[in-house]
C-alpha cells in the first residue's frame, strides 16, 4: 500500500482557503512535491502551523502505522532536495533571473 503523506484537492474545488495540494481540475499526482511546495509559497506565513497540522492529521488519520517523525521527514527531504536543486543552478546561464525569482 502506498503511503499518503498530503491532502489532495477534490476535482472542482476551487476555494481560495483550502489548505489542500494539487489543482481544481486534472494533475499529475506524481508531482505532489511540486504542488506542495507551490502551496506553500502562496500561503501567508500566520498559515504554515494550520497547514502543517492539515497535512499531519491527514497523514495520520491514513497511515495508522504513521508518526509524526516520519511525516516531518518526508516533508523536509522534499524542501531540502528543491533547495539543493536552486543552490546548484549556474548564475551564468540565460535562465539566471528566472531561476532567482525561483529562489524567492
Amino acid at each position: 500500500m502506498k503511503t499518503t503523506y498530503f491532502k489532495h484537492r477534490q476535482r472542482f474545488d476551487f476555494s481560495p482557503q483550502s489548505l489542500d495540494i494539487g489543482r481544481p481540475l486534472f494533475w499529475s499526482k506524481l508531482l505532489e512535491d511540486n504542488h506542495l511546495l507551490y502551496r506553500l509559497i502562496k500561503l501567508d506565513e500566520s498559515r504554515f502551523e494550520a497547514f502543517y497540522q492539515h497535512h499531519l492529521n491527514y497523514y495520520l488519520s491514513n497511515n495508522p502505522q504513521g508518526h509524526e517523525q516520519s511525516f516531518f521527514k518526508h516533508v523536509q527531504e522534499i524542501v531540502s532536495d528543491r533547495i539543493e536543486q536552486l543552490r546548484v543552478k549556474d548564475p551564468f546561464k540565460s535562465s539566471h533571473p528566472s531561476d532567482v525569482k525561483a529562489k524567492i
